[in-house]
């Protein structure tokens, strides 16, 4: 878990939801709620924790944009930290 732990500490970045939109076109982009540390959910989802994974998604802490957040997002040049954990990008809206 260490490992994984430092691998996507390495590989969080943030970016324009331009650089997102493409991952939310097909069917990938999964945000993560505020309150949850995204580095820990990239673990969870990498080592296939899915009873945790259903919860989180089951209470709502774990979703797919809808289009009403989109198209917020595309015209506000909303911001993005994020961590790819093939074939998902867990994301989390951080501003303009």
């Amino acid at each position: 878990m260490a490992a994984l732990k430092e691998k996507f500490q390495k590989e969080f970045g943030d970016e324009e939801w331009i650089v997102m939109a493409p991952h939310y076109k097909r069917g990938a982009l999964i945000l993560v709620d505020d309150n949850l540390d995204i580095i820990d959910i990239a673990i969870a989802v990498a080592e296939d924790n899915s009873t945790l994974i259903q919860d989180l998604i089951t209470s709502g802490k774990l979703k797919k944009p809808t289009p009403e957040q989109v198209s917020v997002w595309e015209k506000q040049r909303t911001r993005f930290e994020f961590v790819i954990v093939q074939p998902f990008v867990l994301a989390r809206e951080i501003g303009k």
